[in-house]
C-alpha cells in the first residue's frame, strides 16, 4: 500500500515532484521556471524544431531535470530517435568523437 500520510487536501498545495523528471513534448520555458526557481532543479531540452516532425509543423522540447540536491549534470549528448543507425554505425566504425 502507498503511504499517504504527507497527503494535503489543500488544492493549492503542490509537492515536490521526483528527483529526475523526464518530460516529453512540452512548452519548456513556461516550466522551466518553476522546476529552477521554485524546486532547485537544473536540466537539458532538445534543441526545438519548428519545421519537424512527421508532419511538418513544430516539435515541442523534450527535457531532462535533476535535483541539484541529488544529482549534478557533468556532462551531456544530444541524440535524435531519428539518428540512432548512423550513430551506432559511426561507433562500430570508430569514427565518434568525443563531444
Amino acid at each position: 500500500a502507498a503511504d499517504h500520510s504527507t497527503e494535503n487536501n489543500d488544492n493549492n498545495h503542490h509537492e515536490e515532484p521526483g528527483k529526475i523528471l523526464c518530460l516529453q513534448e512540452v512548452d519548456l520555458p513556461e516550466i522551466k521556471q518553476h522546476l529552477e526557481a521554485k524546486w532547485g532543479y537544473e536540466g537539458l531540452e532538445t534543441p526545438r524544431l519548428h519545421n519537424g516532425g512527421s508532419t511538418g509543423g513544430r516539435t515541442d522540447s523534450c527535457g531532462i531535470y535533476v535535483s541539484k540536491a541529488t544529482f549534478e549534470i557533468v556532462n551531456h549528448q544530444f541524440l535524435r530517435l531519428d539518428d540512432l543507425a548512423t550513430y551506432s554505425s559511426s561507433i562500430s566504425n570508430g569514427s565518434q568523437k568525443d563531444s
